[in-house]
């Protein structure tokens, strides 16, 4: 072996009395096979693995329910004289987040901002081209004419909290 290997393998070292070579390392205790401890097992009673598996089932099905089928109900615009006007209250989201409205009568919507959440600085509503600052602690009214039937989104300046404003076809 040359000079390059052994100190390079790390049994070659440099000490105060120069080059010297090191003993080898002692060799490292490994247990496998029969002498390793086996595995035990603890055992567990059969009603209690069925409490925590049906726990974990309810728990996985509320969540499912509430983040894909739950639906928020509509609150319907009063209508008082001619315009619809609705109150929204902005905290931690739209309450209500599904407003129904008649086309072709004026609209007044009032947003009531509770959460100082610098996303919820605006609502808007894109099929309207409406982007409404939203001061916080305050009642901010906002003002127009849908004029088709349909579901319009309204959402935060993120796009985080939504809502949905249906316009039905004026009743006759």
């Amino acid at each position: 072996m040359t000079l390059l290997t052994l100190f390079l393998s790390g049994t070659l070292t440099v000490g105060n009395a120069g080059w010297m070579v090191a003993p080898p390392p002692a060799a490292i205790a490994v247990t496998t096979g029969s002498d390793a401890a086996p595995f035990r097992a603890v055992a567990q009673p059969v009603w209690a693995k069925t409490t925590v598996t049906g726990a974990g089932l309810v728990l996985i099905g509320w969540e499912l329910w509430w983040f894909l089928v739950r639906r928020a109900k509509p609150q319907t615009a009063a209508i008082a004289e001619t315009w619809q006007e609705l109150t929204i209250t902005v905290d931690g989201g739209y309450q209500p987040s599904h407003v129904v409205v008649q086309a072709g009568q004026p609209l007044r919507l009032h947003f009531d901002r509770r959460d100082p959440n610098h996303c919820l600085d605006e609502v808007r509503f894109p099929d309207f081209q409406i982007a409404q600052h939203l001061p916080n602690n305050q009642v901010t009214a906002i003002e127009f004419l849908p004029t088709q039937p349909g579901r319009y989104e309204f959402t935060c300046s993120m796009a985080m909290f939504r809502g949905v404003l249906e316009v039905q076809p004026a009743s006759a």
